[in-house]
């Protein structure tokens, strides 16, 4: 500590814990300047002896507030994202959260909160899940999910302490609806498969999507909010009969067998000459199934004829087969830990779903 004669200051100099560099900083009165020093002096002794408590010290998280942490995650993370959508997902997570609890509350009072909601005392996150009872719980799960993310990756850079979303804080399974799922029927199948109403472009779509199971943009050709997800005809392998997608949450892109069927439409359409395998975005997509709900009266969705190739694969190839076939993450553990899906698996869910496929067309004939 050294006084400054000329403002009658007293500087504190020290070296910055993360860059090692020098640092000056001043103060009014002699004991303001023991008190930093002292500070300095024990961030030295963290450092000296491995501990981190020196981050809580120098960057002072109980003043860390809301907005302060979102911003950090925004610039740290969603500012690097390739998916639109998913920065979109966040933020609109981040406006519910400040909505509720305002963007200048410290992180240290959010957990300890108390507010009346509909005449009941509520604390904490309770909170934030009464004052949107309004929407569906499976909503408010995805939202604390994408909340927790982004407190939890705050907390792992060191720039708070606090636990601010716990696992426990999401509605439990019992506690929510029950999902409603379309069951498709063998009549239903016949319609998509042989309805005067539907061109053969639409059909042919649709066969493409209810046979591999794909997700709708792992397939489009043009994807506007993520360019890397776009399918080209590199991505098609014809001799082994192999589509190389990029999966939902994947860095690199897996090869899913496909059948002889579809791989005769995308020949098709690679004769005539089209720029990419399913030459349209996910808009052109959502025309199609829409041209098919009216000329057949069946109301569905893409991720309905996902459904339709789990449920046509699962009475032959089991609950393990349909999951292949959807490539879900429930098999991951087995692809990762004991033995990965190889080729015939996948040519075997692939002759499942034809068999049940035939069996419906053949019932109903």
């Amino acid at each position: 500590i050294r006084k400054r004669k000329s403002t009658d200051s007293f500087r504190v100099k020290y070296k910055h814990p993360e860059t090692l560099t020098w640092k000056t900083e001043y103060h009014k009165t002699k004991s303001e300047a023991e008190v930093a020093k002292a500070k300095y002096d024990y961030i030295e002794m963290c450092l000296k002896t491995g501990s981190l408590d020196w981050k809580r010290v120098y960057y002072g998280y109980e003043t860390k507030t809301v907005q302060e942490c979102f911003d950090f995650y925004q610039q740290q993370v969603l500012d690097e994202k390739l998916n639109a959508e998913t920065e979109k997902r966040y933020q609109c997570s981040m406006t519910s959260f400040v909505k509720v609890f305002g963007a200048e509350t410290k992180i240290t009072e959010l957990r300890t909160m108390q507010r009346q909601v509909d005449g009941r005392m509520k604390t904490g996150i309770a909170i934030y899940k009464a004052q949107n009872s309004d929407r569906s719980r499976n909503t408010v799960n995805s939202n604390l999910r994408d909340l927790r993310t982004m407190f939890e990756y705050c907390r792992q850079e060191g720039i708070i302490t606090e636990e601010v979303i716990t696992k426990n804080d999401k509605y439990k399974k019992h506690d929510l609806p029950p999902l409603d799922k379309k069951v498709w029927a063998p009549a239903e199948l016949i319609a998509l498969e042989t309805h005067p109403g539907i061109s053969e472009f639409d059909r042919d779509v649709i066969r493409i999507y209810y046979m591999t199971g794909c997700r709708a943009n792992e397939l489009t050709g043009f994807n506007y909010k993520n360019r890397n997800k776009e399918l080209h005809w590199h991505h098609i392998n014809f001799h082994n009969n192999e589509i190389s997608i990029l999966e939902k949450g994947g860095k690199i892109r897996t090869k899913t067998y496909a059948t002889d069927d579809v791989m005769a439409i995308l020949k098709k359409w690679q004769d005539r000459g089209d720029e990419r395998p399913l030459n349209f975005s996910y808009d052109t997509l959502k025309g199609v199934i829409k041209r098919v709900n009216l000329a057949t009266g069946i109301k569905f969705t893409c991720h309905d004829l996902r459904r339709l190739n789990a449920q046509l694969v699962r009475p032959k190839a089991g609950l393990q087969g349909a999951a292949i076939s959807l490539g879900n993450s429930s098999l991951d553990v087995v692809d990762q830990h004991y033995a990965g899906r190889t080729k015939e698996e996948k040519m075997q869910v692939n002759d499942a779903m034809l068999d049940t496929r035939s069996a419906w067309l053949e019932a109903e004939a």
